[in-house]
């Protein structure tokens, strides 16, 4: 994919803006699709970015490093990501807990 994580930072705040209008426009509800392709209907009592939940959780949790690298679902991850992700695991101690999400939103 030729997608950043830069680029994901910067559209996160416009995202949000279209989900709280999406909210806004549908009573305080969101329409979400579950893994299993169930639409569902969701109250919305909070909205926020990753970037600021990560944000938050690292001030509960000091030292923690949250590395966000988008990866494209179609194809093998770009040379750079894998060195993103080698550069940020060097020098942790060998029983650091590495957590991966790989959730591309397909079924």
């Amino acid at each position: 994919g030729n997608i950043t994580r830069d680029q994901n930072k910067k559209d996160e705040p416009e995202f949000l803006t279209v989900c709280q209008g999406r909210a806004s426009a549908n009573g305080g509800k969101l329409k979400i699709v579950d893994i299993s392709k169930k639409e569902t209907e969701v109250e919305v009592k909070e909205m926020k970015t990753l970037s600021q939940v990560i944000e938050e959780t690292k001030a509960k949790f000091p030292g923690l490093v949250h590395m966000r690298v988008p990866v494209c679902n179609s194809a093998a991850p770009l040379e750079a990501d894998f060195d993103i992700i080698c550069q940020t695991l060097i020098g942790t101690n060998i029983n650091t807990p590495v957590i991966v999400n790989d959730q591309v939103g397909l079924s």
